[in-house]
C-alpha cells in the first residue's frame, strides 16, 4: 500500500486519503500483520495534520506539532 495509482490495477490503495483513514482506523493494528505500507509513516502523519489541522492564529504550527506529537506516541511511530 503506497497511495500511488497502479495504473489500471485492481490492487492496493489508489489515494493518499485512502492510507490516511487506515491509519486513524482504531482498529487497524489487527491489520498491520497483513497489510504492508510502502509509504513511511511520518511523512504521510503530518501531510494529514498539515491538511486537516488548521494553523494558529498567530500564524504559527504550534498546534499541528502538537497534534503531530499526540500521534505519533499513540501510533508508536519513531
Amino acid at each position: 500500500m503506497d497511495g500511488n495509482d497502479s495504473a489500471g490495477k485492481k490492487v492496493g490503495l489508489l489515494d493518499c486519503h485512502h492510507l490516511m483513514a487506515f491509519l486513524v482506523d482504531p482498529f487497524n493494528g489487527s491489520w498491520h500483520s497483513i497489510y504492508h505500507m510502502d509509504t513511511p509513516l511520518a511523512p504521510l502523519m503530518r501531510e494529514m495534520i498539515d491538511l486537516y489541522v488548521g494553523i494558529d492564529e498567530d500564524g504559527s504550527s504550534t498546534s499541528r506539532d502538537r497534534v503531530l506529537g499526540e500521534f505519533m506516541v499513540r501510533s508508536c511511530v519513531r
